[in-house]
């Protein structure tokens, strides 16, 4: 059974139904009369070892000395696309010419030359089809080949090389690394990027988890090292955010993500896999935009006037000290819609009104109105807001200022009565003077004669 488990080694990979290659796949094997010396040795009986390759799905074909065909089984006539009848005894170059010069043929006369076997891939361009060929030289002379069609195969293999190609140039231009640290053995290994991404050097990291370590911020390596002792002993995902000491000690932010791999049967961890991106302006960003915040609060909380800000949709979201001064209402339950609360009930709807016309469309307002005071007392007040616009122009929120108008309203009303009391006593000197006008021409009407 030697001779026969070594000449049909190759056969028994992957039996699955082939198409049609063409010759390039027929390129060697041993003599068929070797072929019927071994199976006599292994079996006893010729006609076994033929029924055997009559029943095989690789293509099995045998060549003289000269690369004529010597025997042809069932699955290479189905993957030639020939009868045998029409390839027995022909020369293999003269029915494919076209394999002249090709390593389809180089490989043939090299294992029959140096009476070696040889395994390799071609393509044929004619049918577009790729093969897996073995070859094996005969003792007395010839060859003998098995193969199979792998286009599938090859195509498979293409695209997922075109798909990690793509995956690995999208993490590139994200500036997004990957990481794999073996936790047996300590070995950390790093994507090309990782180390620009910690504002490394190339050529600095040594591919272990202590140099790992030592590229984060001494004095957020503790976090780091729970983070992952965290994850490995309860299977957390890892998710962490920290400082980077770079080249010439150059600090950035680096923010990973991964999970532990166990072993399904112990459950050992193995392995930890993550991503790891560069997020230094984007920490930088959100420093500002904290930095910014805190002005803004410090200034709301020393302004004479009462400030508030609301969100895209109109709901309050911060008022200041003033204001809540100037209603009674303390900044909780000015929330939402709680600063309502403080208006006159006269007042409300038109406030309302006013304020979600101008939301709808995104446009400033301004709008005076009464509020009850703590005191008890009404008082007159007017609020001004104006919208906040992100970069790409939309409306992300209000803000806006409540200014107590109460003693300009009393001043306007003071004047009011003082135009309507002038004016009462114009049109009453007007009157007057009418009426006075009346009599005298009355007295000085002529009579007529007696």
């Amino acid at each position: 059974m030697v001779a026969i488990e070594v000449l049909l080694w190759p056969l028994s990979v992957a039996r699955i139904p082939f198409f049609l290659f063409g010759i390039a796949a027929v390129a060697a094997a041993l003599l068929f009369d070797r072929l019927k010396s071994g199976a006599r040795e292994a079996v006893g009986d010729p006609k076994r070892t033929v029924e055997i390759l009559e029943s095989i799905q690789d293509g099995f074909v045998a060549l003289d000395r000269e690369f004529r065909f010597t025997y042809v089984n069932q699955a290479a006539e189905v993957l030639i696309a020939k009868p045998k009848a029409e390839l027995l005894g022909k020369n293999v170059w003269k029915v494919y010419p076209e394999l002249l010069g090709t390593i389809a043929e180089a490989n043939c006369r090299r294992a029959l030359a140096k009476q070696m076997p040889l395994h390799f891939e071609y393509y044929y361009s004619v049918s577009n089809r790729w093969a897996d060929i073995s070859v094996y030289p005969a003792t007395g002379g010839g060859l003998s080949v098995c193969f199979r069609e792998i286009t599938r195969e090859k195509q498979a293999q293409a695209t997922s090389r075109e798909n990690e190609e793509r995956y690995r140039f999208n993490l590139k231009a994200a500036n997004v690394g990957t990481w794999e640290w073996n936790i047996a053995t300590g070995e950390d290994r790093w994507s090309e990027n990782m180390e620009s991404i910690h504002g490394m050097p190339p050529g600095s990291f040594h591919g272990t988890i202590e140099d790992m370590i030592r590229s984060v911020h001494p004095e957020d390596r503790d976090m780091v090292r729970g983070k992952i002792r965290r994850g490995i002993d309860s299977g957390e995902h890892y998710e962490v955010e920290y400082r980077s000491i770079g080249q010439d000690g150059k600090v950035g932010w680096v923010g990973a993500k991964g999970r532990v791999l166990y072993d399904q049967h112990t459950g050992q961890p193995l392995r930890m896999i993550g991503v790891s991106a560069d997020i230094t302006e984007r920490k930088a960003a959100e420093m500002a935009l904290r930095d910014s915040e805190a002005r803004f609060r410090t200034l709301a909380r020393h302004a004479p006037v009462g400030i508030f800000q609301l969100d895209r949709n109109g709901s309050c979201v911060f008022v200041n000290e003033r204001w809540s001064t100037q209603t009674g209402l303390t900044p909780e339950q000015s929330l939402n819609d709680g600063w309502t609360g403080a208006l006159h009930p006269d007042d409300r709807d038109r406030m309302l009104r006013a304020r979600s016309e101008a939301i709808a469309r995104g446009q400033p307002y301004a709008v005076s109105y009464r509020i009850q005071a703590p005191d008890g007392k009404l008082r007159w007040a007017e609020s001004l807001a104006v919208p906040m616009r992100n970069n790409a122009g939309e409306v992300t929120g209000y803000i806006g200022t409540a200014i107590d108008t109460t003693e300009h309203k009393l001043r306007e009303n003071e004047l009011e009565r003082t135009k309507k009391q002038v004016s009462d006593v114009l049109e009453s000197i007007t009157e007057m003077f009418i009426a006075v006008d009346r009599v005298s021409g009355a007295s000085r009407t002529p009579t007529g004669p007696r």
